[in-house]
């Protein structure tokens, strides 16, 4: 009994630390994928920023708008997040 302790400690330690924060990460960027709409700024976990040009409603696909005549084709999963928009940006007091 006296070895439990310290083993349940750190199965809770290792859940509050690293499983419950990462289930809601997962939760944050699936409902971020979920809302993402045309013309949205986003880059890729590459490092492409592009806008969204179309988004297939039927499959995983996206594709970008990365230049005025340049589109690639990519899946929602490699799309790492929304670009800020510098308009929202709080301003600076000098």
């Amino acid at each position: 009994m006296g070895m439990m302790i310290p083993i349940v400690a750190m199965i809770a330690f290792y859940y509050l630390i690293i499983l419950r924060p990462e289930s809601s990460n997962r939760k944050l960027r699936k409902e971020m994928l979920a809302n993402l709409k045309k013309n949205d700024p986003v880059v890729t976990v590459h490092g492409i920023y592009g806008s969204i040009a179309n988004i297939s409603a039927d499959s995983d696909e996206v594709t970008l708008k990365i230049d005025d005549n340049t589109r690639m084709r990519v899946r929602k999963s490699t799309i790492e997040g929304l670009v800020p928009n510098k308009d929202t940006s709080p301003a600076k007091t000098t």
